[in-house]
């Protein structure tokens, strides 16, 4: 295999780890997921913002469970009711039955069976058939629902109703629900009770030494280093977000490599950031552009944007206006109080300008983030490019 090829399977920003060996971080959230696994009537609520690898963490809990359970993975839609989920599921769930053959040397014959196939999906499905067909299974199941955020309120409700029927009859199956949300009352209607058989794992954005994991444990595997300084610039543009450490690394990994070196630095990470923004979708600079034109000469537009991106967020990837008066002063090399640039971010969370941000909370105390997680790399990267950011 070649060098770039290497690079290349081993970098993934476009998909979530399937491969246990190349998972990092996060182990605070596995082993809580493992002891939620381990307590019988436990469930878990994996949730977080978009981009900050529930599916890759969802994934290998599957990998690792492949021993002594049935682990079956399904992804939401908003098509799905409670019947089709639950039929997907039961696919996944294979017997084996008897049946005899026809004919003068009638013989006993094995075949493999679904789970499906026990029910009448033509009807409507109850909670109890649920439970009286899946109470077959001797054997430990994981159930893990990714995207939940995409299902209606009807078919959240009926999942909720199931969770709390598999905890109060004691059957050895765990449902992990993984979506996008703030908190878990966005995920999951119903009990109150529920909340006691429910284990809530956030998942913030990716720390340094977490995102820092990722980008040595590839680099090892290549056998290349990367120099102080370029990895510092990595881990910090990458804003606690794993696709862009991918991103970002395997692009300065291929320019480290086209130079037949083995040692990344800051100008491969820099020709990393060039090439991404020249790649990137149509969808990217158009969405920006909304965001920041006008017809008025040296509006601050770009510059504002470009602070609220640089900003130090929360584990949610929220700020407040008051910290963006540090990377913007800067920007604009003078001191610009709130009062100079409130109404742009305010303005950024209209149609107009593309709602690129949203605002949460009461007045007089806004938290704003990026509403795509994405363009808040996207702009810093426009920022770098432009030299208007320190790099």
């Amino acid at each position: 295999m070649s060098m770039d090829t290497q690079i290349k399977t081993l970098f993934t920003p476009s998909a979530p780890i399937s491969e246990s060996t190349l998972f990092s971080g996060r182990s605070e959230q596995l082993n809580r997921i493992n002891d939620a696994i381990l307590e019988r009537g436990k469930h878990v609520i994996l949730f977080g913002e978009r981009g900050v690898g529930k599916t890759s963490i969802a994934n290998k809990v599957k990998n690792d469970n492949t021993q002594d359970k049935i682990c079956i993975y399904i992804f939401s839609s908003t098509n799905h009711t409670f019947n089709t989920m639950w039929k997907e599921i039961f696919e996944q769930i294979t017997f084996q039955s008897s049946k005899q053959s026809t004919g003068f040397n009638a013989i006993i014959e094995t075949v493999q069976r679904k789970f499906s196939d026990l029910i009448d999906w033509d009807k409507e499905v109850s909670d109890n058939i649920i439970l009286n067909t899946i109470s077959y299974l001797s054997i430990p199941v994981i159930i893990i629902i990714d995207e939940f955020d995409k299902l209606n309120d009807d078919v959240k409700m009926r999942i909720s109703n199931i969770m709390k029927l598999f905890s109060d009859t004691g059957k050895n199956i765990t449902m992990i629900i993984v979506g996008v949300a703030d908190d878990i009352q966005k995920l999951i209607a119903g009990h109150e009770s529920i909340k006691r058989n429910i284990a809530e794992i956030k998942m913030p954005r990716m720390s340094i030494e977490e995102l820092a994991e990722i980008l040595n444990s590839r680099l090892t595997t290549l056998n290349m280093t990367i120099d102080v300084n370029a990895k510092e610039k990595v881990v910090k543009l990458s804003q606690g977000l794993p696709e862009y450490i991918h991103a970002i690394g395997k692009g300065a990994a291929i320019y480290c490599n086209n130079r037949q070196n083995n040692c990344i630095t800051k100008d491969d990470v820099m020709n990393s950031i060039k090439e991404f923004i020249k790649i990137s979708d149509e969808s990217y600079r158009l969405t920006y552009q909304k965001a920041v034109s006008s017809n008025q000469a040296n509006t601050l537009f770009a510059d504002v944007l470009l602070a609220c991106a640089e900003v130090q967020c929360d584990d949610n990837g929220r700020f407040t206006q008051k910290s963006v008066v540090e990377p913007l002063s800067k920007i604009i090399n003078r001191t610009m109080p709130i009062a100079g640039f409130q109404t742009h971010i305010a303005a950024f969370c209209t149609e107009s300008r593309g709602n690129i941000l949203e605002r949460n909370g009461k007045e007089r105390s806004f938290r704003y983030r990026f509403a795509e997680p994405r363009m808040q790399i996207y702009v810093l990267m426009n920022g770098i490019l432009s030299n208007k950011v320190q790099w």
